[in-house]
């Protein structure tokens, strides 16, 4: 395959993507920053972050992110952080992967100290797009595999003058 060289020139030319490429439209972005900390010491996952979004259009899908902040957790302490969503005012649900698992992310260590920022995304496909009047996103965290508190967002940085926050967002994808 041969490489073609772009330049400004190139670039400024083109007035349209072909027809077969469907580049979709941001509706919405709706954002949640949660300033300070919780622990929690149990394997039954507490509750964080909530993000309530009312959908522009029907038929869209959400890019669902959890990042920054980050994850404490001491010698031989494993935290894991899920998200649920809950459509029109329905039970809150663990997104699942198609192996009908919890999507989620695992930190942990058998050392010291461990901290690591969330990092998280997951293309949501609503159960029922046509109907959708509501759509709830919330954080869950749970220490897991182990005894003993785990942090989620250890928020001043240990006393120093910085402070962390942890952003759960949801773009709307217009179909």
């Amino acid at each position: 395959m041969a490489l073609i060289k772009l330049n400004n020139n190139s670039i400024s030319a083109v007035s349209a993507l072909p027809s077969s490429i469907d580049t979709g439209k941001v509706g919405q972005i709706q954002v949640n920053n949660y300033v300070g900390s919780i622990s929690n010491s149990g394997s039954t996952f507490a509750d964080v972050q909530t993000l309530t979004v009312t959908p522009e259009a029907q038929n869209s899908k959400y890019l669902v992110r959890l990042n920054g902040g980050y994850t404490y957790s001491v010698s031989d302490k494993y935290m894991a952080v899920r998200v649920l969503v809950n459509e029109n005012s329905g039970g809150f649900n663990a997104i699942k992967t198609t192996n009908n698992k919890d999507v989620a992310t695992n930190h942990g260590t058998n050392n010291s100290y461990l901290t690591a920022p969330h990092s998280w995304e997951f293309f949501y496909t609503p159960s029922n797009t046509s109907s959708l009047t509501s759509i709830v996103f919330k954080t869950q965290f749970a220490s897991i595999n182990t005894s003993g508190a785990v942090q989620y967002n250890a928020g001043a940085f240990h006393s120093s003058s910085l402070e962390g926050t942890c952003v759960l967002s949801c773009m709307e994808i217009l179909a």
